[in-house]
């Protein structure tokens, strides 16, 4: 009875006691109660044990800018174990639902968390992978039930989006409902869809999730790591695809594959299967790399590694403005002009290669650009504008259209703006297209203080609130490209206008649209979350952390906040800078945590002086590259 009820070494030292104090003691009360007394001290101990692993995993945490998994997710997790230990499985499927696809109204869509986030430890496991593999773990009746208790709804989810071919929907099961029948076939659909539109690496993780099941392999081997392989020399990679056609031999030897009519075994003698399949399947034809006909983003398209289809400029004087087809100048005004061709001599005269961070697209026939007053359309044959959005945010630009020079208090002010806003400002000069909206960050606050006043003196000594103070929030615009800029949505501000989730976070860089949604990295609340937003609605559809912030926010960090940070995207997966350090990588299948990596952070600066000619040559994007699947 002792030795079922303790264990470890407890076991150990209470065997020990317990033989001595029946030597000592004749009476079998005593021994009975000095038993007891020894459990409970062994009991003790394992919660004093169990409590102090806990202390040292927050304190190891504490050290990372990944946000930790907080205890009561971590101890759904640990009953599940335990309770999969136990083969009490009901209890364990329902806590590992509860993570996967969690019932409360107020968590429609559950964030994921990593596990193990110490600096030593690159944290590649999150709460939701892990549920699944111990899903993906269980014993046979723990799937039957887990099936009997999910599979009929899946089932009939997977049914309605075949019905009207809702891609979007056969996720929804694949996410929610993977280890089904239904989640398995849909995972497959998915996996085939990608593979049918050119991605192979989407596919690959597609296919992985199932292959990874036994119970899957029993149902849709050789079909399923025939499908894998052919994803992989599409990649690619042919020595992976080998590797793994000999683990399906190993796996069953006596498999057939069948295509067209034709059957073969795979343990025939002299066959080679990935032959085979190159010869039926083909090699996957490289495209020229990332070639676009327009410029709808920052960088090209979501890889950020993109090449316009260009051609030689024709050159026919000395004189670059000779040689232009046309031109629109970003100020329309003769002060402006005047101040910002005086700051591009301080930069030659410097000899700092001064690349303004305003930056156009081309969509379609129509140039959009950002100037230092408002966004503008252009024609691309003619050069003429065909409409714009906005006022100018700075009262002397105001002034200055109706012939009135700025105050001499107000000079700083302006040459300050200047600066940022031409030359420096990322966040302010990147917008993005998905070929119907134009999309672009508004009610943008200058990076610092600096000379800026926070108040300007107007004429007739009236004083009025400088609308490029540094602020703590901002707003995200969406325009509509065909009926000429008609405003679509505002979000964001003070309020979150349209979609209240969003009221008083600050936007760290234009959105990435991939499909029909808007992914974009926000600073909300001490975190650097990502938002998915409908870029229709602008409504928020869900929402990930990704890190928290250990340094000032990023309306006090110069070096954050006119770097900016928007993520990029290939096959499947979002790679998110953070600005504090640390890049997370975001399964968009899963809505997981692939891993996060954290390196060197810059120095913490807060309030720091602003010297744009000395700032200008170290500038620095949060732009993750992506090519050939490497950041």
């Amino acid at each position: 009875m002792f030795t079922k009820l303790t264990s470890g070494r407890c076991d150990a030292i209470g065997a020990n006691r317990f033989q001595k104090s029946l030597r000592i003691a004749n009476a079998g009360a005593s021994a009975v109660i000095l038993s007891a007394v020894i459990l409970a001290q062994c009991a003790i101990a394992q919660g004093q044990n169990k409590a102090k692993k806990n202390d040292q995993d927050d304190l190891k945490n504490a050290n990372s800018v990944f946000v930790p998994a907080d205890r009561d997710l971590r101890r759904v997790l640990d009953g599940a174990r335990q309770a999969m230990e136990e083969k009490r499985y009901s209890d364990a499927i329902s806590s590992l639902n509860e993570l996967i696809n969690p019932s409360q109204a107020d968590r429609s869509e559950m964030e994921d968390f990593f596990l193990g986030t110490g600096q030593d430890e690159l944290p590649r496991i999150s709460i939701k992978l892990e549920a699944e593999r111990l899903l993906c773990d269980m014993p046979k009746a723990g799937r039957e039930l887990y099936e009997l208790q999910y599979g009929a709804d899946a089932r009939k989810l997977l049914d309605d989006a075949l019905k009207i071919s809702d891609v979007k929907l056969i996720a929804e099961v694949s996410r929610r409902f993977l280890h089904t029948q239904a989640g398995y076939e849909a995972t497959l659909l998915l996996g085939q869809h990608q593979l049918d539109r050119g991605h192979p690496h989407a596919a690959i993780l597609a296919f992985t999730r199932v292959v990874e099941s036994n119970s899957a392999r029993e149902q849709f081997e050789p079909g399923l790591s025939l499908s894998l392989a052919v994803a992989w020399i599409y990649a690619g990679n042919n020595r992976r695809a080998q590797e793994l056609l000999e683990e399906l031999r190993e796996y069953d030897g006596n498999a057939t594959l069948e295509l067209g009519g034709e059957s073969t075994r795979l343990d025939a003698e002299g066959f080679d299967t990935l032959a085979w399949i190159q010869k039926r399947f083909g090699q996957r034809i490289e495209p020229a790399h990332n070639s676009v006909n327009q410029w709808t983003m920052f960088r090209g398209d979501g890889t950020r590694t993109a090449a316009s289809q260009g051609g030689l400029p024709l050159i026919s004087s000395s004189n670059p403005l000779v040689n232009c087809r046309w031109q629109v100048p970003t100020a329309n005004d003769k002060l402006l002009e005047n101040a910002i061709d005086s700051i591009h001599r301080q930069y030659l005269a410097s000899r700092l290669p001064a690349l303004p961070s305003l930056q156009p697209l081309a969509v379609g026939d129509t140039i959009l650009m950002r100037t230092i007053q408002r966004v503008i359309a252009v024609d691309f044959n003619t050069g003429k504008r065909i409409w714009y959005f906005g006022e100018p945010d700075d009262v002397n630009y105001s002034q200055s259209r109706t012939g009135l020079k700025p105050s001499r208090a107000n000079q700083g002010s302006l040459m300050f703006g200047l600066y940022q806003r031409v030359w420096d400002d990322v966040p302010y000069g990147q917008l993005s297209s998905d070929g119907q909206h134009l999309f672009f960050i508004d009610s943008l606050g200058s990076a610092n203080r600096g000379p800026m006043r926070k108040q300007l003196v107007m004429p007739m000594g009236l004083f009025r609130q400088n609308p490029l103070w540094p602020k703590s929030h901002n707003q995200l615009v969406a325009l509509e490209l065909p009926s000429e800029g008609k405003l679509k949505w505002i979000v964001g501000g003070e309020t979150g206008e349209e979609e209240p989730g969003l009221a008083g976070v600050f936007f760290l860089g234009a959105p990435l649209p991939v499909e029909d949604k808007l992914y974009v990295l926000v600073e909300d609340k001490r975190e650097i979350c990502l938002k998915v937003l409908s870029a229709q609605t602008g409504h928020v559809e869900w929402s990930q952390q990704l890190t928290h912030l250990d340094q000032f926010a990023v309306g006090h960090n110069v070096l954050r906040r006119v770097a900016g940070a928007v993520p990029s995207h290939s096959d499947g997966v979002l790679i998110c800078p953070t600005t504090v350090g640390a890049v997370v990588a975001v399964d968009l299948a899963t809505r997981s945590l692939l891993w996060g990596h954290q390196y060197l952070q810059l120095p913490k600066l807060s309030d720091a002086p602003y010297r744009p000619p000395l700032f200008l040559s170290n500038r620095c994007y949060h732009t993750p590259c992506i090519r050939h699947l490497r950041i």
